[in-house]
């Protein structure tokens, strides 16, 4: 008959450990005894009493225990051999606490602006301010911030960005290169409007530069449908700034322009050889400025549109000269001549015919002088 006991008795051990575990937590608080659970007595008590077990020489010593085989133990259970104490588990550092020392990090103030573009050489423009050619990786304050990347020859690129502080923003600039603008009979081909190209309407004007949304614009030559040629620099569709004009008749302008007329300083010629150098406004003269006529007299001094005004002196071709303060064209108040023999004269507009010679109060005729 085989002996069941130890096995009896290693079961009822390990649920005295499982219920010891169970109460650890609360022994700290209680007094310890060595009286065991209810259930384990019991279970003890209906243990059946020990054989007696005869000695290799055949004596029985019943105070001898047999000696135990291994415990066996349920898989379904896992006793932990060192259960932390109440004391140690309050002694741990609570999450809150560590939570803290994180947050005690400083916060960030910048964030990064990463720019990058599908071209070479071009250049990057921020709020206005100049950074130069991509690759960028720019640390910048929170903000808002305009960001334009441009190269000659492409359309500009642009955007406007709000960076948050510790926030790393890449942007990626694509820049299309201008293709060729072509209109013909009243056609944009291909839809380009904006670039270099050629447009021709149906008169025969032709003109060759840069457009920018269909209107002339940048450096470009207008060649009209009578021949004139005008060449310069074209804003909004017109010649603002400087340029030139040459008419199909010989007139030759090289110059300022303000919406295609004369303005600024500039210098005119025309077929018959009189020409003028110096101020315009609205295509005439107008402020200082020298003027020499087909038939050699040449005038220096001020204008004001079109007509000598304010101090001037008008030279004939055989020296002699008049010298006065001009209103719109004519010499006005006090007169000095000068003839061809280098013969001073001084007179007034309101006394026709009649002159002082130059140091003298005496009265004589005037000089016969071209112009007076």
């Amino acid at each position: 008959m085989v002996d069941v006991r130890p096995l009896l008795f290693a079961n009822a051990l390990a649920l005295m450990l499982l219920v010891t575990a169970g109460f650890a937590a609360v022994r700290d608080e209680q007094p310890q005894t060595d009286i065991l659970p209810p259930a384990v007595e019991e279970t003890l008590a209906d243990l059946p009493p020990e054989p007696e077990r005869p000695h290799a020489s055949g004596v029985v010593f019943r105070d001898q225990a047999p000696e135990p085989e291994p415990p066996v133990v349920s898989e379904r259970f896992h006793i932990d051999p060192i259960a932390p104490k109440a004391e140690q588990l309050a002694k741990a550092e609570p999450l809150s606490a560590m939570a803290r020392q994180t947050d005690a990090r400083p916060a960030p103030t910048t964030g990064t602006l990463t720019l990058r573009s599908n071209v070479m050489d071009d250049r990057v423009t921020i709020n206005g301010k100049v950074y130069g050619a991509t690759r960028l990786d720019l640390e910048l304050p929170p903000g808002r911030y305009d960001i334009a990347i441009e190269k000659p020859g492409h359309q500009p690129w642009s955007r406007s960005v709000e960076l948050a502080a510790g926030e790393a923003l890449t942007l990626v600039g694509q820049l299309e290169a201008y293709t060729a603008v072509n209109y013909r009979n009243g056609e944009w081909i291909g839809g380009v409007r904006t670039g270099d190209g050629t447009w021709q309407d149906n008169s025969g004007a032709r003109y060759e530069g840069h457009f920018v949304n269909g209107q002339f614009e940048g450096r470009g030559t207008l060649t009209l449908a009578n021949g004139d040629v005008l060449t310069g620099t074209w804003d909004d569709g017109q010649l603002n700034g400087a340029g030139s004009l040459t008419t199909a008749d010989g007139v030759l302008y090289v110059g300022g322009f303000r919406d295609n007329e004369f303005h600024g300083l500039g210098a005119l010629t025309y077929p018959d050889g009189r020409t003028y150098e110096g101020e315009f406004s609205n295509g005439e003269f107008h402020g200082n400025g020298a003027e020499v006529f087909a038939d050699g007299k040449k005038y220096e001094g001020q204008y004001m549109e079109g007509q000598f005004h304010g101090k001037g002196r008008l030279r004939n071709p055989n020296g002699s000269s008049i010298e006065a303060t001009f209103k719109h064209g004519e010499p006005y108040g006090q007169v000095r001549l000068t003839t061809a023999a280098g013969e001073v004269f001084t007179a007034r507009t309101t006394e026709p015919g009649v002159c002082y010679r130059e140091k003298s109060y005496r009265a004589t005729q005037c000089p016969q002088l071209e112009g007076w």
